[in-house]
């Protein structure tokens, strides 16, 4: 089991693991768990016995696991296919540190999370298993030499965990539902896709530039530190210009300005290659710090110097960053950068956590009624993003910090381009539907974190811009920001950077460059790439490219209530 940061929040690797658990549940003699409308209990030692007999067979082995079913007969738990998977992992030892554990264990979010597991893996006497779940951990995390999943089982309280049955066949059913929905709507995004592409210009694109390849300026690098009254200590920002700005051909306030606002738990230098991307073809784009979300506040997390991923406050400080940082460059533009620098439309790329930095700047009110609508239901068991907006329900909502809430939005943003961004609950319709500005929001197939569905596509459905856009990265994950460059400041997390990193970055580059050039600098000629046969023209399979204009609320809606209702007869 390992730790991960994501744009959106810290999460366990292992929590393929724990459903593996969760979905034979846990117990010192017995683990018992729902079959059909049953249960029966299977003898720990079988799984013990199990990867000993694994461990001593080569990979070929493929006895299947049962459990006794009735004294004459047995009951396969596990198919062949499955079994691979879960021999690898009840065989693997983890190692986690103490230390970091323990900060862990402290967030609210972290809690949040555990209680919702607890509810389905529980004590013996049938109670949530939260608290046991973190006695287990802490107990053998303490072990030098770590610890495999059959020892974790071996640590939990009591004699025997269970499983309530009712909830773990909602949470396969919601989880199926949510499975089923994503294919539905992926296949008629697809098919959308094709006819607006079959509808539009035909154009040969080997005869047009490429925008995935750098752009024709140099790149320097200017370095910002704005005194942080807010937080205290300095805002930092790195300002990212195109080489030739001293040249006499670029007029006052000619150079178009972009943000880009990272996810929670990463930083600035994680969008070094886009800023640079962006900068080669003319823009001037600046990369805050959100010093109160970013990856030192998860390290002091860790070491057990906070006691959660990040400050409540950032829901407004996020924002008020990007602001003020516009400010300054509005103080400096005249001195420093000539006048050339053009602040009246400025651009927002926002990931995760930056995504909703970036609709908040651009007209969306937080939507309290909904959040709290949504936080009271089971989304969460689908949504994991959830246990981040809720926590907005925290803020306090007395007059001078409904001064701060009603701040945030800036007239000077002109453009935003969203990538796997937080903000369905938080925002709602009603705050989505004020944003009026020029949008891209870009989901993907397989992302855990924020589901394309419900954080993406019925997003999309409530914005009030008449220029939109949506974008499915059709097998690509959540993550952008954790790369082979970026994984070694995390140990373990090589195994979930998505072999596609590269090649969907490569999609990101491009769209952003035609995003910003037609909405931000104003060149026209950028427009024919943000159509659907752009997005055939470079995707490459498996990982589709899909870019879509129009997706109504009432087809969505209908589309997902045809498929839940399939699913769940």
């Amino acid at each position: 089991m390992h730790w991960f940061k994501s744009g959106s929040k810290l999460f366990i690797s292992g929590v393929s693991s724990a459903l593996v658990m969760a979905q034979t549940a846990m117990a010192a003699e017995f683990i018992t768990f729902p079959v059909g409308k049953t249960e029966v209990k299977l003898p720990i030692s079988s799984l013990t016995d199990y990867v000993a007999e694994y461990s001593a067979w080569d990979r070929n082995f493929t006895a299947p696991l049962t459990v006794p079913a009735t004294p004459a007969a047995q009951t396969p738990l596990l198919s062949i296919q499955d079994q691979d998977h879960v021999q690898k992992l009840l065989q693997t030892r983890y190692r986690l540190d103490p230390v970091a554990v323990q900060g862990l264990l402290k967030s609210p979010m972290i809690e949040a999370f555990l209680a919702q597991l607890g509810q389905a893996i529980q004590t013996e006497d049938r109670t949530n298993g939260a608290e046991a779940i973190q006695t287990a951990l802490k107990r053998v995390t303490a072990k030098p030499q770590g610890f495999t999943l059959l020892e974790l089982l071996e640590e939990f309280p009591g004699s025997q965990v269970r499983m309530d049955v009712l909830n773990t066949l909602e949470l396969l059913v919601d989880a199926g539902t949510i499975i089923r929905q994503t294919e539905a709507v992926v296949d008629a995004i697809a098919q959308k896709s094709q006819i607006e592409s079959n509808q539009g210009p035909k154009i040969d694109w080997t005869q047009q530039p490429d925008l995935r390849q750098p752009g024709q300026f140099l790149v320097t690098r200017k370095p910002l530190k704005l005194a942080d009254s807010r937080r205290g200590g300095q805002l930092e920002a790195d300002l990212y210009l195109p080489s030739s700005l001293e040249d006499p051909a670029w007029a006052r306030g000619s150079i178009p300005v972009l943000v880009i606002s990272h996810g929670l738990a990463s930083d600035r230098s994680s969008f070094r290659q886009l800023a640079q991307h962006l900068a080669s073809y003319g823009f001037a784009v600046v990369v805050p710090q959100h010093a109160g979300s970013d990856f030192p506040r998860l390290e002091a997390l860790l070491k057990g110097d906070k006691t959660d991923f990040f400050d409540l406050e950032e829901f407004i400080n996020r924002p008020l960053d990007v602001k003020e940082i516009l400010d300054e460059l509005e103080t400096l533009n005249p001195t420093e950068f000539a006048g050339k620098l053009k602040l009246k439309q400025v651009g927002v790329f926002g990931h995760s956590f930056g995504g909703y930095t970036a609709l908040a700047l651009a007209g969306a009110p937080l939507n309290f009624d909904q959040l709290e609508t949504d936080c009271n239901s089971a989304q969460s068991r689908v949504n994991p993003s959830l246990f981040l907006q809720c926590q907005a329900l925290n803020l306090p909502r007395s007059t001078p910090n409904l001064i701060h809430l009603n701040s945030l939005p800036d007239q000077r943003i002109g453009a935003v381009f969203l990538l796997n961004p937080v903000n369905g609950s938080i925002f709602g319709k009603s705050g989505l539907s004020q944003v009026k500005v020029p949008v891209m929001m870009v989901g993907s197939s397989d992302d855990l974190l924020t589901p394309f569905v419900v954080e993406q596509a019925q997003s999309f459905t409530w914005l009030g811009a008449s220029e939109r856009y949506l974008v499915l990265k059709n097998n690509d994950h959540h993550f952008y920001d954790l790369t082979t460059q970026t994984s070694p400041r995390l140990s373990g997390v090589e195994g979930l950077i998505s072999p596609a990193i590269q090649l969907t970055r490569g999609y990101v580059d491009a769209l952003t460059v035609a995003f910003f050039g037609t909405y931000v600098a104003q060149k026209p000629n950028y427009k024919i790439y943000l159509g659907a046969s752009y997005g055939q023209a470079i995707d490459q399979l498996p990982y589709d490219l899909l870019i879509i204009r129009s997706l109504g609320e009432a087809e969505l809606s209908q589309l997902l209530d045809r498929v839940a209702r399939r699913w769940r007869s």
